[in-house]
This record gives structure tokens, C-alpha cells and sequence, in this order.
């Protein structure tokens, strides 16, 4: 279980690349078996030459009350992403969710929040894409 990594020369054929990120097997793990892992997305940062996937994370047991966001990282996308940073950006619940790079390097995360996902925030990552800047739009 976990999220898998495809690639595809023609965007027609697609080829299963394997698991990017699994589920831990430790049931005191956040992302165990029974947690919701949800919406994968990938940034890559070339000025490092490495890969940064967002998830959204409801804890095993907790239902839909956690809304969390989970960063992991990962040096090829084929390769197992490994946990970094579990959090809800800039203290807001996070649910539906993309990911954005900016024409100058900078990236953000543009989630649903508060009142049933009725308000959205586009939050800018740090450099390393380790957390949040703190801007909020």
C-alpha cells in the first residue's frame, strides 16, 4: 500500500514504476496501515536535484479530524520518499491540496481549509521545501 510512481514516454502508455511512498508496516507509525494518505504531489527542486512529495493525512483512528500535510523527500521519484514533516501549514487544517513552482524557484501549497473547505490559502514553502515561510495568501 502507498502511493506508486508511473512514467510514460507518449503520456498514452504508462509504465508502474514501483511504490514512492508505502505505508509503514508499525502501527505507531502516522502513515500505518488504516491512516488516510491521500493527494500526492511532487516538487522537484534542481538546484539540489532532488524530489519533494505533499500528502494529505488523516491518522489512523482520528477519521477526518486531522488534516494534516506530511512532506517527504526523495533523490528520483522511483525511490522510496522518505517522511520529513508531518504539520498543518501555518497552523491551518489542510484537505484538498496542489502544489505550484513559481517562475523565480519558489514554491507553494495551495489547500482547502476552514468552513467545510470553503476558504483556500496558497502558502509558500521554504527554500528547502522543509516547511512553511509563514505567508499566507
Amino acid at each position: 500500500m502507498g502511493f506508486h510512481a508511473y512514467s510514460s514516454d507518449d503520456l498514452v502508455n504508462w509504465h508502474d514504476e514501483g511504490v514512492a511512498y508505502a505505508v509503514s508496516e508499525d502501527i505507531l507509525a502516522e502513515t500505518t496501515d488504516g491512516a488516510v494518505l491521500e493527494l500526492p504531489k511532487v516538487i522537484y527542486r534542481p538546484e539540489v536535484d532532488q524530489f519533494v512529495m505533499l500528502f494529505h493525512l488523516e491518522q489512523r483512528g482520528h477519521g477526518y479530524r486531522d488534516a494534516l500535510t506530511c512532506i517527504a523527500r526523495a533523490n528520483d521519484p522511483r525511490e522510496p520518499f522518505l517522511l520529513m514533516h508531518k504539520t498543518r501549514p501555518n497552523g491551518h487544517f489542510s484537505r484538498d491540496m496542489s502544489v505550484f513552482t513559481d517562475d523565480d524557484g519558489r514554491h507553494y501549497h495551495i489547500y482547502a481549509s476552514t468552513w467545510n473547505n470553503r476558504t483556500m490559502y496558497i502558502d509558500e514553502l521554504t527554500k528547502d521545501c522543509k516547511d512553511y515561510t509563514g505567508v499566507s495568501h
